[in-house]
């Protein structure tokens, strides 16, 4: 187990064959399983000592999101790698972006004018035309479409899927969450899709103080997320 106190005193990067570690006084950091922690370039190891070197005193994972995801991506993601892109890739089946809402006409032109981009992007890109409906009821979408993104899920590293993992459960949808990774929107335009739903029933309704303090920490993590993305992408 992590102690529960800090009981080192220099926290440093070490270039090792395989990547990057993260010492403590000389010891590598490990993941609960007990694997070493190697990260796969400096940026990420740079990110996580940092996240080491802050601590002063008790040992607090929940102020620790760099290091729960590197356990995530080395205890999970690397060992399942074929259950979570198969999981991940289920979004496109089912994405948040292909329902759009029965009414009222001014939600539905806000879901419009930031959804369709994405969805005629997502659609060239792989060659698949992707169905939209309103309401919530299912509609099927082209088998090859799942399997496309599979395969670009599939090419992607653990660390970089641990980071995209969050960024699609956060938002309801693959399509924003490649778009973002393509460079086709920004990581708050993304946000801001996902949000348009809640955010109209928040404009009519009001948002309580609770309600407030959750949506603040999952777009923090969503900002986390998605820098931890790109780090992992960095073949610096």
């Amino acid at each position: 187990m992590i102690p529960k106190k800090r009981f080192w005193k220099t926290v440093e990067v070490a270039d090792v064959d395989a990547g990057f570690e993260v010492r403590l006084d000389g010891r590598t950091v490990n993941t609960p399983a007990k694997s070493p922690i190697v990260l796969p370039n400096q940026g990420l190891a740079i990110l996580l000592a940092e996240e080491w070197d802050a601590i002063d005193g008790e040992i607090k994972p929940a102020n620790m999101p760099a290091t729960r995801m590197t356990n995530s991506a080395i205890d999970n993601v690397t060992v399942r790698k074929t259950d979570v892109v198969e999981m991940l890739a289920a979004y496109a089946g089912n994405d948040l972006l292909c329902y759009f809402a029965d009414g009222p006409e001014q939600l539905v032109l806000q879901q419009s004018e930031r959804w369709l981009p994405v969805l005629d992007w997502a659609s060239a890109k792989y060659d698949v035309p992707i169905s939209t409906t309103s309401g919530l009821m299912p509609i099927p979408q082209d088998s090859k479409l799942v399997s496309k993104v599979h395969s670009d899920l599939d090419a992607m590293s653990p660390f970089a899927l641990a980071g995209l993992h969050d960024l699609i459960v956060l938002s309801g949808s693959v399509f924003l969450a490649l778009a973002w990774q393509a460079n086709r929107i920004s990581l708050e335009e993304a946000w801001a899709a996902s949000r348009i739903d809640a955010n109209w029933q928040i404009a009519q309704w009001g948002e309580d103080e609770d309600e407030a303090r959750v949506v603040a920490r999952k777009h923090a993590d969503f900002q986390f997320a998605a820098n931890y993305c790109s780090l992992a992408q960095n073949s610096a």
